[in-house]
C-alpha cells in the first residue's frame, strides 16, 4: 500500500495553472513547479506521468472550468448568451481571461513547437466546441450565416486573449470584445 498523498490535487493543479499561464510549457522547469507547488519530481511523475502529463491535467481542468463558468450559457442561449460571453472577456470576469491571456489559446500556439498530440486534441476540441456553441446561439437568434459569423467571433476571442497577453492586462482586449458586442447588436437589428 502506497503512502497517502500529502497534497491536494486540485489546489496543486491551480498553482500549476498559474505557472503554465505565465511561463508556458517550454519555459517552465520542473524545479520551478516544485518550488511553487506542493509537488515534488516523484509526485509529478507518479501522479501525472511527468511535466507533459501535468500540463495535460491542467489543460483538462481549465477546459472543464471554462465549460462550466464561461460556456454554459451558450449551451441553450441565443445572442444574449454571446453578448454575456464577450462581456466576460471584456472584464476578465471569472477568469474568462487574464493578463497572461487564455491557457488554451497560449497552449495552442506553443504546442506547435511542443508537439503533444494529447494537448492538441484538448485544444482543438475546445475551440471547435466554442465555435459550434457560438453558431448555434446565433442561429437560435435568427442570425443568418451563423457559421461564418461564429468563425469571426472565434477569431475575435483569440485576438482578445492575445491582446491581454501582449499588454499583460486582463482587460487590454476589452475594445475588441466591445466591438464584437456592438456588431452582434447590429446583426440583431437587421
Amino acid at each position: 500500500m502506497g503512502r497517502p498523498k500529502s497534497y491536494d490535487r486540485d489546489a496543486e493543479l491551480n498553482k500549476a495553472l498559474a505557472l503554465f499561464l505565465e511561463h508556458g510549457f517550454t519555459a517552465l522547469g520542473i524545479r520551478a513547479i516544485e518550488q511553487a507547488t506542493g509537488l515534488n519530481k516523484f509526485a509529478i511523475r507518479s501522479e501525472f506521468g511527468g511535466k507533459e502529463g501535468l500540463w495535460i491535467a491542467v489543460l483538462e481542468a481549465y477546459v472543464a472550468a471554462a465549460r462550466k463558468h464561461l460556456l454554459a450559457d451558450l449551451e441553450n442561449g441565443g445572442p444574449d448568451a454571446i453578448d454575456t460571453f464577450f462581456a466576460k472577456l471584456a472584464t476578465g470576469e471569472g477568469r474568462a481571461t487574464t493578463g497572461h491571456g487564455c491557457l488554451i489559446a497560449n497552449a495552442g500556439v506553443e504546442n506547435r513547437t511542443v508537439g503533444s498530440d494529447r494537448a492538441a486534441a484538448i485544444i482543438r476540441s475546445y475551440w471547435l466546441d466554442l465555435r459550434d456553441l457560438l453558431a448555434q446561439a446565433m442561429a437560435r437568434g435568427g442570425i443568418s450565416d451563423a457559421e461564418n459569423q461564429a468563425d469571426e467571433m472565434l477569431v475575435a476571442a483569440l485576438g482578445i486573449h492575445a491582446t491581454n497577453r501582449i499588454f499583460g492586462q486582463p482587460t487590454a482586449g476589452a475594445p475588441l470584445a466591445e466591438a464584437m458586442r456592438a456588431q452582434l447588436r447590429t446583426k440583431l437589428k437587421k
